[in-house]
């Protein structure tokens, strides 16, 4: 079994697991708070974080262990690496979110409406995270098969 693997990929969850986290203690205190300038999010921003995260790293460390244990017949490889890749696309879809903007801010290019975040989803993360989910199945692949 390739100890790395089950790290990697938990490591990987943290990110969604933290967003996650939030947006359901967010919606959570929609129900018994009212909203007070901004407090309730930034509480479900503190609160909520990372529960999430560490949720995420042990829903997918305990998947992973699983799937490289014989969980999952025939499948088990093809399951391992779907997992990789949407974990590594998810990652590259925010570094490339962020950077996008970045790249579009430094082109010149308007922000009226969101067009920077438009053109770094665009012409960056969209790419940038099909890229990884390529990769990242196809690595997965090989190691686990």
């Amino acid at each position: 079994m390739r100890p790395f693997l089950p790290i990697l990929l938990g490591l990987l969850a943290t990110l969604p697991g933290a967003i996650l986290g939030t947006l359901a203690l967010y919606g959570a205190l929609c129900l018994i708070m009212p909203e007070n300038q901004g407090r309730r999010g930034l509480l479900a921003g503190v609160l909520g974080a990372v529960p999430g995260a560490i949720a995420g790293f042990i829903a997918a460390h305990s998947l992973t262990t699983w799937l490289l244990a014989g969980g999952g017949g025939s499948w088990r490889s093809i399951l391992t690496a779907s997992l990789a890749a949407v974990l590594a696309a998810f990652a590259a879809a925010i570094v490339g979110l962020i950077a996008g903007t970045r790249l579009a801010e430094a082109r010149g290019v308007t922000n009226y409406a969101g067009e920077r975040a438009a053109w770094g989803l665009c012409y960056v993360a969209l790419p940038a995270a099909l890229l990884c989910a390529i990769v990242g199945f196809l690595l997965t692949r090989r190691i686990v098969a």
